[in-house]
């Protein structure tokens, strides 16, 4: 986590590199079931687990206004302001394109 604080990386990539950290606590978590009695383990996984949620629930809402967004660069005549203005469609948090050929960015 500290190396990931002085990272100059994208939002799309510190999400992804959250999940595999989030991934690793949780494997390290199934191999040591001693930790499930820790008070400081469990008061970290339930601090851990309440900002996953925050942070789940600002990428959904980032998600529905990005797609209203690129509804509105799609349709007339809201498109021709967003050509006017180099208003570009958007990718989802998740770093998907839906409109390139890459269909590897696609997480599972």
């Amino acid at each position: 986590m500290k190396k990931l604080e002085t990272e100059n990386i994208s939002s799309f990539d510190f999400e992804r590199k959250l999940t595999n950290i989030n991934n690793t606590i949780e494997q390290i978590k199934n191999d040591h079931k001693e930790l499930d009695t820790s008070k400081t383990y469990n008061a970290t996984n339930n601090e851990i687990y309440l900002l996953n949620e925050r942070l789940e629930s600002a990428q959904v809402y980032y998600n529905k206004q990005t797609s209203a967004l690129n509804k509105l660069i799609k349709k007339f005549p809201s498109n021709l302001i967003a050509k006017i203005h180099h208003i570009k469609l958007q990718t989802y948090f998740d770093g998907k394109d839906l409109f390139d050929e890459d269909i590897n960015d696609f997480k599972v």
